[in-house]
This record gives C-alpha cells, sequence and structure tokens, in this order.
C-alpha cells in the first residue's frame, strides 16, 4: 500500500491516529501495534467488516468508521474495549450494535445518521441503550 507510512511502529506511544480517505478494506498489521491508541479514525475507507483485531486497542475510547460499507460490528467490541465512550456510523449500513455492548459502562454516544432506519430499530436501541444518547435522521417509511 504505497503511502502508508513504514516507520509508524516508531510511535509506539501514539494515542490519535486517523487513517481517514485511504482507500483500506482491512487495517494493515503494523498499526497493531499500537496499543496506546485512544482515537481512531477509519473514515471514507472502503472496510465492509472490521476484523476481531479492532479488539486489541484496549484504550480505544473513539472510533470513527463512518463513510464504510460496514454492515456490522464485531462482538468484542464490548468485551475488550472496556473504556470505548463513541462511535460515529454515520453512512454505514450498520443498523444495530452487538449485545455485548449492552452491559458497557463508558458508552455515551453513536451516531447512526445517514442510515435509513424505521422507528422501531430506533426505539429498540434506545431501549437497550438507556444511557447512550444516539444521532439519528428521522425515520423512515421505506421498508413497507
Amino acid at each position: 500500500m504505497s503511502g502508508f507510512p513504514k516507520n509508524l511502529i516508531a510511535y509506539k506511544n501514539l494515542e490519535s491516529l486517523s487513517l481517514a480517505g485511504l482507500k483500506l478494506s482491512a487495517l494493515p498489521n503494523q498499526v497493531f501495534e499500537l496499543n496506546n491508541l485512544k482515537f481512531l479514525d477509519l473514515s471514507k475507507n472502503k472496510f465492509e467488516t472490521l476484523s476481531d483485531s479492532i479488539c486489541g486497542f484496549h484504550a480505544l475510547e473513539i472510533l470513527i468508521i463512518n463513510r464504510n460499507p460496514l454492515a456490522y460490528l464485531p462482538q468484542c467490541l464490548g468485551i475488550e474495549l472496556k473504556g470505548l465512550k463513541a462511535i460515529d456510523l454515520y453512512e454505514t449500513e450498520v443498523s444495530n450494535l452487538p449485545d455485548s455492548l449492552e452491559d458497557s459502562k463508558s458508552l455515551k454516544f453513536v451516531d447512526f445518521q445517514g442510515i435509513q432506519m424505521r422507528q422501531e430499530e430506533i426505539d429498540s436501541l434506545k431501549k437497550r441503550f438507556p444511557m447512550v444518547k444516539f444521532a439519528f435522521d428521522p425515520p423512515c417509511n421505506c421498508f413497507k
């Protein structure tokens, strides 16, 4: 992958990383050596799935994965990422959160804007995650 910094692992204490707009469909292996990441921006890429390896970022607090053809999040998010505070899913295909996040005491905000959802889906998320603030577009009647 041209343009990706080969010496990224020299910055082991890096807490914030943006890989936005690099047309990635998977994370480069050297990224997983950045164990102190608190902020990870993967927006505007080509992620259709997120590998469970994402849950190796135990310090992660903010995950931005907007504008990707992503359909779901891995279950490990709620199990491994105990400090995850916010997830930005704007204009993805994700319309639900993993069950494992229901017990999260840290998750405070999830952005679902740009995703067509029915009122029932919105109500279900609000019920399952009463302590989380959500951003939704107005519900649609597009699935009748």
